[in-house]
C-alpha cells in the first residue's frame, strides 16, 4: 500500500500509511507507521533470496530485442498506411 518516509528531528525514520491503508487488524503494524530500519531489513532480506539463472541477462535482452521489433514493424506498417491514403 502507499507509504511515505518521515524523518524526525531527533534522526528516528518511520514509513508512515497513506489515509489508514493499512489499518487492517491482522497487519502487525496496523498502528499506522513502522520503523524504516525494520522495513528496509526485510526488503533487504528479500532481494538478497533473488536467485537468477545464469543466463538471466541474455533472456532478458532476447526480450527487449523482440520488443523492438515488434515496435518497428507497427511504425513501418503505420507508414505504409499513410502511405496508401495518400
Amino acid at each position: 500500500m502507499p507509504m511515505w518516509a518521515q524523518t524526525y528531528q531527533n534522526g528516528n525514520r518511520y514509513y508512515r500509511e497513506h489515509r489508514a491503508t493499512r489499518g487492517l487488524e491482522e497487519c502487525p503494524a496496523h498502528g499506522g507507521s513502522i520503523r524504516c530500519e525494520v522495513a528496509d531489513e526485510q526488503i533487504g532480506d528479500l532481494v538478497e533470496a533473488i536467485v537468477l539463472e545464469r543466463d538471466w541477462l541474455d533472456k532478458a535482452l532476447v526480450q527487449i530485442g523482440a520488443k523492438d521489433e515488434v515496435e518497428g514493424v507497427r511504425e513501418r506498417r503505420g507508414q505504409l498506411d499513410e502511405r496508401k491514403r495518400r
